[in-house]
């Protein structure tokens, strides 16, 4: 097997673009949201509609999809590859279209367990559960469908899913402005329950269209124990780091009326450059440190795990250092608009300001688990993250005992900061000094990268500067200073 010749760094920007695209739908998608369901008890039963598909599936299959296939995809041969992908799409048909008929029958029962503290509304239709039970397996579908183009090296037209779903909510959010036309329209849970069934159907759709047409020959099943039980270990390590948001979140309901939508609107702001800047070159170097690895060049991928490392943590420095101070302006621009009002606009900001301490972590916590997945370790992968996840209600016990959203933020960002450093005593990466993942080079590169940051921040304090859209001019500019400095710092580097 040879190394594909496509640059970790340049896949990584294509698949960056189709993502930050997006991620900017899903974040003018969460202006819809703010605008018309506001921060209250109507915001959280609508947050729940548009995460319930995900979360069934990225609790059940979406570490596993990358994880362990992405890698099995590689060391097959093309009718091979094909051949699995078939058999896998078959198999999650058969778990998650059972989950999407439970949804439907049971709706009342699946909203109390991710939420328990609330109830759901009359106006919440059996068509907007129907079609939220269908885009269950939808999304199922798209993630393996996305996993086997990623190995195939269309990083781009798979990265565009996102962005056909998000876009079809929008859309059928905007019937909700147009209602004197559309009476039916006045239902804005309906709308939204059409718009992420159609979304999903898309999305899915998308993908199917540019699948590669391989004639497949009579394969015997490929679906063996040791895939079985690498998906598992991987599968079940990304559920755990996922149930820590999901946790807090279910928590938080407990704390509050609008306590959901405020950590949803919050995490919606911390993940979009996390989608940007960080997974996909997780992505990326998960597929070139797998293939390193069955070249048996294991120098190679320890060095794109290093290297792309660094980049990540440079990214997260730049926009925590900068969303901190601009924190405020950003809140108003994305969602002070209709229903959100001031009070919410500030509830926000500090939560905000709390959530991007957790970005460096984040960026280390992704491609240290690309590197143990890609060396198929994927039990210490496992190991961590069940670690991490029994500290968990430790951490959270003071926000729930003083009915705290602040201090569950805090337990947020000390359940990724504890998975981090667990990580990398895993790979025993040396941390500080020569030749470590922080030396003193790379502690020269962060500054520089902070320079356009700093000036910016330098000119807003000095200038008193008021117009929320001066800010942002400010943020930009700066932001895209510093992404120029680092992406010239660590062209080349793999």
């Amino acid at each position: 097997m040879t190394r594909s010749k496509t640059g970790v760094l340049s896949a990584g920007l294509a698949l960056s673009l189709a993502l930050f695209a997006g991620r900017l739908a899903g974040l003018l998608r969460e202006i819809e949201l703010a605008k018309i369901f506001g921060i209250g008890a109507d915001a959280d039963i609508a947050v729940l509609l548009l995460s319930i598909p995900d979360l069934f599936v990225n609790l059940l299959i979406s570490g596993g999809i990358s994880a362990a296939l992405v890698p099995r995809f590689l060391e097959l041969n093309i009718n091979q590859s094909a051949a699995l992908f078939r058999q896998v799409t078959f198999m999650l048909a058969m778990l998650f279209i059972p989950i999407g008929m439970l949804v439907f029958i049971l709706p009342d029962f699946v909203f109390k367990f991710f939420a328990p503290g609330i109830n759901l509304p009359s106006t919440l239709t059996w068509v907007s559960i129907a079609a939220v039970a269908i885009a269950i397996p939808l999304t199922g579908f798209a993630g393996v469908f996305s996993a086997y183009l990623n190995s195939k090296d269309f990083y781009f037209i798979a990265g565009c899913g996102t962005l056909i779903f998000n876009l079809i909510i929008i859309l059928a959010l905007q019937f909700y402005n147009n209602s004197g036309v559309l009476p039916q329209a006045q239902n804005k849970f309906l709308l939204l329950g059409l718009g992420i069934g159609v979304g999903a159907f898309l999305r899915w759709f998308s993908l199917f269209i540019i699948l590669p047409k391989y004639e497949i020959y009579k394969q015997g099943l490929l679906i063996d124990r040791a895939l079985v039980k690498s998906f598992s270990y991987a599968a079940f390590s990304a559920s755990i780091l996922l149930m820590a948001p999901i946790l807090i979140r279910a928590l938080a309901s407990l704390t509050g009326e609008g306590a959901i939508a405020a950590f949803n609107y919050t995490q919606k702001l911390i993940e979009l450059p996390v989608g940007i800047f960080f997974a996909p070159f997780a992505t990326v170097a998960l597929t070139k440190m797998s293939q390193a690895f069955a070249d048996n060049n294991a120098k190679y991928c320890l060095n794109v795990f290093k290297v792309q490392t660094q980049n990540g943590i440079c990214f997260a420095i730049v926009i925590l250092v900068m969303g901190f101070w601009f924190s405020e302006s950003i809140v108003q621009i994305v969602y002070a608009r209709g229903d959100f009002d001031e009070a919410a606009t500030h509830r926000i900001a500090l939560l905000f300001k709390i959530g991007l301490l957790s970005l460096p972590m984040l960026a280390i916590c992704m491609m240290a688990t690309a590197y143990l997945n890609a060396c198929k370790k994927n039990l210490n992968v496992l190991k961590v993250s069940l670690l991490s996840l029994l500290v968990l209600p430790l951490l959270a016990a003071p926000g729930l005992l003083n009915n705290s959203e602040t201090q569950l933020m805090y337990a947020v960002v000390s359940f990724h900061g504890l998975n981090a450093i667990a990580l990398l005593i895993v790979i025993k990466q040396k941390i500080f000094g020569r030749n470590a993942l922080i030396s003193f080079d790379f502690i020269v590169r962060i500054v520089l990268t902070l320079a356009p940051a700093a000036i910016v921040i330098l000119i807003d304090y000095l200038f008193h500067i008021y117009n929320i859209w001066a800010k942002f001019a400010l943020l930009f500019i700066g932001f895209l200073f510093s992404s120029y400095l680092i992406l010239g710092l660590f062209r080349g580097k793999v």
